[in-house]
């Protein structure tokens, strides 16, 4: 056999040993609020306008307890008002402690004699602006855990100083003291009457039938010049559902607006009823506006209602379109409803349906479904488009269907089919 070859030795390896990498450790989970979102929290507070009409507060954004922007509305909130003023919170007035970094986090906003005259008994809106922000769109929120509003008080005039008497003296007449003044008819007869005197006032009984909160409901009377002639302000009333009433005396052949304000901005969901006279007759009313009927809501803050005192007749209140079908919206809100709005858009005409819209912030404590019903042309063809102001869209859906629940004209699923901003639903009737 041939010899068998010997067996080489091992050779020893020059390479380094290869040691494994090290892993990276797994990261905590962070706890995100439903739709996966971090949020900062906007903390802030309003104090009382002080005599010299200064507004002052503090207001800070967590986590990181940066200074905020701030700003004030007035003649309504973020959605319907108009921007007064806009300041940054870093004023050494105030170093609150919720804020948790020992800087300055105040506030001051002064308001000038005019703007004072102006905005005399209206609410003024202040709200924080975060600096975290979707895009274009801004998050404002308002101060003091979300009652961020303050009245403006009248200013006091001064007091007159006492005018000195210009009348002349009275002279003592010359006519000798014994004669009698002349007498043109005879003393026997009553003397002549003009007729009888016609009134220039008459009175109005106000109902109001308040909704859940009964705090946010104030409402003024305005003349056609603008000046308010009767008010009730915040605060007046305190009892929810409750039917509260008043009687006013206004001139019988003018004209008036009857203001029908909310301070929260998210409408009155009760209801208002002007009678001619003393007591509620339903055969003498001049106005009525139902806050939760169909076409007639409102959302935001202001409802007007124009009238004529010594005029009967339903003023203001929703009549129903001929020729129309009612049509329901069901919306199924998620964990931030006030972010959710929506209208419908007639197609024909491009423009929004009377009645067909909700702004954002109409929904505030809502859970589950919410329905509302509009009344649309028959046979027409419409746009519904809903919207989120945050914009990462809603973890909810709606359905349109006809008001005898026969058929489904559309529907929208923003769990299964999600989308940011906005989003458009056609459908027709």
């Amino acid at each position: 056999p041939a010899p068998v070859a010997p067996t080489p030795a091992p050779v020893a390896s020059t390479s380094a040993p290869v040691v494994p990498e090290p892993v990276a450790p797994t990261p905590s989970p962070v706890s995100l609020p439903t739709g996966g979102r971090p949020r900062s929290v906007i903390k802030g507070d309003v104090n009382v306008p002080s005599s010299t009409y200064e507004i002052t507060g503090w207001a800070c954004e967590n986590p990181d307890n940066r200074a905020l922007l701030v700003h004030a509305y007035v003649g309504g909130n973020k959605y319907d008002g108009t921007l007064l003023a806009e300041v940054i919170a870093d004023n050494a007035a105030a170093f609150p402690a919720e804020c948790g970094d020992g800087k300055p986090r105040g506030f001051v906003i002064t308001l000038s004699e005019a703007e004072v005259q102006q905005y005399q008994d209206e609410p003024i809106y202040i709200y924080g602006v975060a600096s975290i922000q979707t895009g274009s769109l801004v998050r404002k929120t308002l101060l003091n855990n979300g009652n961020g509003q303050i009245m403006i008080p009248k200013p006091v005039p001064p007091t007159p100083a006492p005018v000195a008497p210009t009348q002349a003296p009275v002279v003592a007449s010359a006519e000798p003291s014994g004669s009698p003044s002349p007498s043109y008819k005879p003393s026997g007869l009553p003397s002549l009457s003009q007729g009888p005197s016609i009134a220039t006032t008459i009175n109005v009984f106000i109902e109001i039938e308040l909704d859940a909160y009964p705090g946010e409901t104030t409402w003024r009377i305005k003349d056609s010049s603008g000046q308010i002639v009767e008010s009730v302000e915040n605060g007046a009333y305190t009892n929810s559902a409750a039917i509260v009433s008043e009687t006013v005396s206004l001139s019988n052949t003018a004209g008036y607006t009857f203001v029908l304000r909310d301070s929260y901005g998210d409408g009155f969901k009760g209801k208002l009823t002007l009678y001619l006279g003393d007591i509620a007759d339903p055969t003498k009313i001049i106005a009525f506006f139902d806050g939760d009927a169909p076409g007639d809501h409102f959302r935001g803050t202001t409802k007007e209602i124009t009238f004529v005192a010594g005029e009967s007749g339903i003023v203001g209140g929703f009549v129903i379109p001929p020729g129309s079908v009612a049509v329901v919206v069901s919306v199924t809100v998620d964990e931030y409803p006030t972010e959710t709005s929506w209208f419908i858009k007639d197609l024909a005409t491009n423009t929004i349906v009377d009645g067909a819209q909700v702004w954002p912030n109409f929904y505030q404590f809502e859970v589950g479904t919410v329905s509302d019903t509009v009344y649309l042309p028959s046979g027409g063809s419409f746009e519904f488009v809903l919207n989120d102001t945050y914009g990462d869209g809603l973890d909810g859906g709606v359905t349109l269907s006809l008001e005898n629940g026969s058929d489904v004209l559309g529907v929208i699923d923003g769990i299964t089919d999600p989308f940011s901003l906005e989003t458009v639903l056609n459908f027709s009737t």
